[in-house]
């Protein structure tokens, strides 16, 4: 059985989505060292800011409609949908950045210097029509043109910040990092090349209509969620020093690429596997995948988290640089949530597979209540300093995620019954 699975066509793409993921998250970290070097630990702190802000709005960006991207059975249903999540992308970044210029003229802002206001509402654009054409290109089943996409993003990123960090320095890590994206979504749109469909406005309305639930259920709540993940860098910067920012963004930097490297690639091939089978009614057969995919992560997961505990200073100090050595005490304390977030994130897609999206709000608005809460009772009432923080922020992930995992589980085992 396990020699059939690993001959299995959802391994292979995984394989192609892992090696691609793989390879453009190990590259930035190759270069990591060079660009510890050239940048300060406040401009990674500015750099972790830009991510932070602009990450919260890229879940608005396109009201949520580039997920259901993948759910209709019929492809020109499919490019209705993923019209419709372009031209809201295009409306709602245009309205973000008329809204940088009312903060820029009008308010004085941190993001004000430099113009860093104004690279957001165009970094998340870029990002947005990238999300498009990926689920697209994920439902059409071309994992080596999604796999490479993301190779050209993390050469584009470390290419121009490297030549910009020998220049200036300030914005460098920015600029790269939206050069990264347009470049990555100019490559998938060449490869792609969709077909150009003429849909009227009410063919678009009705395909609003019928995917109402995600702008309406799932929009608010996945925006917490995405603040909830970012509570961490936009408390440290508000109440502790630039440099504790610094050091911050870096493990924070380090800690995302084994999710990424893993955790994204096999949610990208998991949603589109798990989705055919509940739609061919293979719910036992769907069951199963969802267990062994579970395992399979946890092994993963496991093994980094040995590695960053133990390690993880000496690691840091080692490849960034003895300035750096702060940074990997961070993560070793952040690397036992990374075990739990790398298996229960990738396979939350479940939930939309299974139409539990409301379960997925309610969870997100839970998530996003308890981690403002906790840190601030942390930070304001017992006047915890960095590494107290950081556990407390561990202990409360671990808590909230065995329990995304008891509702994932319990969305399939449902349907069963």
């Amino acid at each position: 059985m396990i020699f059939k699975y690993i001959k299995s066509d959802f391994l292979g793409n995984v394989s192609t989505q892992m090696l691609g993921t793989g390879v453009a998250q190990l590259l930035p970290l190759l270069m990591m060292p060079i660009l510890t070097r050239l940048y300060s630990e406040e401009e990674f702190g500015v750099y972790s800011t830009f991510l932070a802000y602009s990450a919260v709005l890229i879940v608005a960006v396109s009201a949520r409609y580039q997920v259901a991207i993948l759910l209709p059975k019929q492809d020109e249903d499919a490019l209705k949908v993923f019209k419709l999540s372009n031209i809201i992308t295009s409306v709602t970044s245009l309205f973000l950045l008329l809204i940088s210029l009312v903060i820029y003229l009008g308010f004085k802002n941190p993001l004000n210097q430099n113009g860093l206001i104004f690279l957001i509402p165009i970094y998340v654009f870029f990002f947005g029509l990238w999300q498009s054409y990926f689920n697209l290109s994920i439902r059409f089943k071309k994992f080596k043109v999604t796999a490479i996409s993301k190779i050209v993003q993390s050469i584009g990123y470390i290419g121009i910040s490297c030549i910009i960090g020998l220049i200036f320095t300030p914005l460098g890590l920015v600029l790269g990092k939206a050069a990264g994206v347009l470049s990555s979504l100019m490559f998938i749109i060449f490869k792609l090349k969709p077909k150009k469909h003429s849909f009227s406005g009410t063919q678009l309305k009705e395909a609003a209509l019928k995917y109402i639930d995600y702008p309406k259920f799932n929009l608010i709540p996945a925006l917490l969620d995405t603040l909830s993940l970012q509570a961490l860098i936009i408390l440290i910067g508000y109440y502790y020093t630039d440099l504790e920012l610094g050091y911050f963004g870096l493990a924070n930097i380090c800690i995302s690429a084994p999710l990424a490297l893993i955790g994204v690639a096999y949610r990208d091939v998991f949603y589109q596997r798990i989705t055919s089978l509940i739609n061919d009614n293979q719910i036992r057969h769907a069951k199963s995948f969802f267990l062994k995919s579970s395992a399979i992560l946890g092994l993963l997961g496991v093994s980094i988290f040995f590695i960053l505990f133990f390690y993880g200073a000496d690691l840091f100090s080692f490849v960034f640089g003895l300035k750096w050595s702060t940074s990997g005490k961070f993560a070793s304390i952040l690397a036992f949530s990374l075990v739990f977030r790398l298996v229960v994130s990738p396979l939350s897609s479940i939930l939309y597979a299974t139409g539990k999206v409301k379960i997925v709000s309610l969870w997100q608005s839970i998530y996003f209540v308890t981690t403002f809460s906790t840190l601030f009772i942390a930070i304001l009432i017992y006047k915890s300093d960095i590494y107290a923080l950081l556990k407390v922020y561990v202990l409360h992930e671990v808590v909230l995620y065995m329990l995304y995992y008891y509702l994932q589980y319990n969305s399939i085992n449902k349907l069963i019954k």
